[in-house]
């Protein structure tokens, strides 16, 4: 990419029979009170390249799909729709996959309806330091969180460093740093057509952006770019992490996925990263066995399960607080020796 091309933005329709070289991927789901900001986020967006922006809405309820059809007036050349006239995600389809599907840039750039992006400049970095790091298929940055169960805090994560740098898969797979913020990752096309695969032939999954990032990392680690570009908004109402922040059983169900798929992938990785999906198992399982909303009876059942990959210190910490809950019944009773 040479350093003094002119920017143009992506609105600029002397590129509208151009193929694109990124497509912007949006999925959204009842997000009126956000979709505009994240379409926004994304018409203000200056590149040396041509994007596509596509939309899937999965049969929205409130006035989202009305939003998405005004953009889509405005800019029919650039923004491509899905308006679902049934609800996808509830048939268990990967609703994300038909936006995959229909991608024609040879990168894709992620952003869900209630998040947004930040930095009119955000795939233009990021593109440019793909292109000159090619064995790094994805790349990502920090981005402010803000939880809607906790009274709008904001906290910045996905904070892999104090400059850009490739994260090693490693890394990726643990969550070394915490959580990686969806809208900001950029993928290299085939990588995504692998993790495509890969989700699809497991129905059993309960989330696609961890097996994203960690099989788009495995030809050469991700590229970090040290600087927030995106914002990601946590437990809004009917999303992911507010599902699994108001239903236990949900969680449980999750951390079972979760270590199934590593021991798979550890097989299909030819277990150069054994010990990597080890850890990242265990700590799925320790956060629902040290859980307080989760049924015991279901914590010793998850604690059977993948006591191999708990740690001494992980096992008797969970036996003593399987003990406690005795232990205060007898005290409370009177009848405690």
């Amino acid at each position: 990419m040479s350093p003094d091309t002119n920017l143009l933005p992506v609105t600029d329709e002397s590129r509208r029979d151009q193929t694109p070289l990124v497509s912007i991927c949006c999925a959204a789901y009842n997000h009126d009170s956000f979709i505009g900001e994240a379409i926004e986020g994304f018409l203000m967006q200056r590149t040396c390249f041509p994007v596509e922006i596509l939309i899937h809405d999965d049969a929205s309820t409130d006035r989202t799909a009305a939003i998405v059809r005004n953009y889509e007036a405005r800019y029919p050349w650039l923004i491509r729709t899905i308006y679902q006239s049934e609800n996808q995600y509830s048939k268990n389809v990967h609703v994300a996959h038909l936006n995959y599907a229909r991608a024609r840039g040879s990168y894709i750039a992620l952003c869900e309806g209630d998040d947004a992006w930040t930095d009119p400049l955000k795939l233009e970095k990021q593109i440019g330091l793909m292109q000159k790091h090619p064995n790094c298929q994805i790349s990502f940055h920090c981005a402010p969180r803000i939880d809607y169960a906790r009274n709008g805090q904001r906290k910045m994560i996905g904070l892999y460093g104090n400059t850009n740098r490739v994260v090693p898969t490693e890394e990726v797979i643990v969550k070394k740093f915490g959580t990686i913020p969806t809208a900001s990752c950029v993928l290299n096309t085939e990588a995504v057509r692998r993790f495509t695969a890969f989700s699809c032939a497991r129905p059993y999954l309960t989330l696609g952006d961890i097996y994203m990032q960690i099989i788009s990392s495995l030809n050469g680690g991700a590229l970090y770019l040290n600087e927030p570009m995106s914002l990601y908004r946590a437990r809004t109402e009917g999303s992911w992490t507010w599902r699994a922040e108001y239903n236990p059983a949900f969680r449980v169900r999750h951390a079972r996925a979760v270590a199934r798929s590593f021991v798979e992938l550890d097989a299909l990785t030819d277990h150069r990263f054994s010990e990597a999906f080890r850890q990242a198992t265990r700590k799925y399982v320790n956060g629902v066995i040290r859980s307080r909303d989760i049924d015991a009876g279901e914590k010793a059942r998850l604690y059977s399960e993948h006591r191999a990959v708990l740690r001494t210190t992980d096992r008797l910490a969970y036996l003593l607080r399987s003990l406690l809950p005795t232990r205060r019944k007898s005290e409370n009773t009177g009848t405690g020796q």
